[in-house]
């Protein structure tokens, strides 16, 4: 595991197997957070971990839980 800062910029080595290289990325956000007409994600698909979400709704699915509540 490996940790970066958002814009930091890294390479790897040549992928040499069949099998496509898997990523996870944490992204954290403030509760009430909107989708984005224009989405930020440049790889993959935004509605796989926002399901059921269009563009100008609250982000709130099973995959991005409220971690804590602010009073």
């Amino acid at each position: 595991m490996s940790f970066h800062h958002v814009f930091n910029v890294h390479g790897a080595a040549a992928n040499r197997t069949t099998q496509p290289r898997m990523a996870i990325t944490n992204i954290y956000f403030e509760n009430g957070a909107r989708v984005s007409n224009s989405s930020k994600i440049t790889s993959g698909s935004w509605k796989k971990f926002i399901p059921d979400t269009k563009p100008s709704e609250v982000i709130s699915t099973p995959y991005n839980p409220v971690l804590y509540a602010v009073s």
